[in-house]
């Protein structure tokens, strides 16, 4: 059991309730859906929060595995993160990913993790990428 001191209007009130461990932090969810637009991946986001809550969520990219070609010519996509805040109940992002380079093209599977501040998979998805 925790103590939770609540100020009203200047006023202090003391008193004992159940707290969960993890109340501190918001429960917050995160759909994500993802499409190809020309010569870009998007992945649009929408987080859904408590009404004061405010955080950052994490959009980790990640492409096709690189051919050997690729590699020895250095021309390949790599993994990238972006840090995003959001504040209050609903929150709507979008991110993208170029897939054509001058050279070299970037198709295949491409995937997307969604992270929390500290780590944990709050959504992911998948998309190919037609060459």
């Amino acid at each position: 059991m925790k103590k939770l001191v609540v100020a009203v209007c200047g006023l202090l009130l003391l008193g004992s309730v159940v707290v969960a461990a993890d109340a501190a932090k918001p429960t917050v969810k995160v759909s994500l859906t993802m499409s190809v637009t020309g010569d870009i991946v998007w992945a649009y986001l929408t987080v859904k929060a408590p009404a004061n809550a405010s955080g950052m969520v994490t959009v980790k990219w990640i492409p096709p595995s690189p051919t050997t070609e690729q590699v020895k010519a250095g021309k390949y996509c790599v993994e990238s993160t972006y840090d995003l805040k959001y504040v209050g109940p609903r929150w709507r992002t979008k991110a993208n990913r170029r897939i054509h380079y001058e050279g070299f093209s970037c198709t295949g599977t491409w995937s997307v993790v969604v992270l929390d501040a500290d780590g944990n998979e709050l959504a992911k998805g998948q998309i190919e990428v037609p060459k």
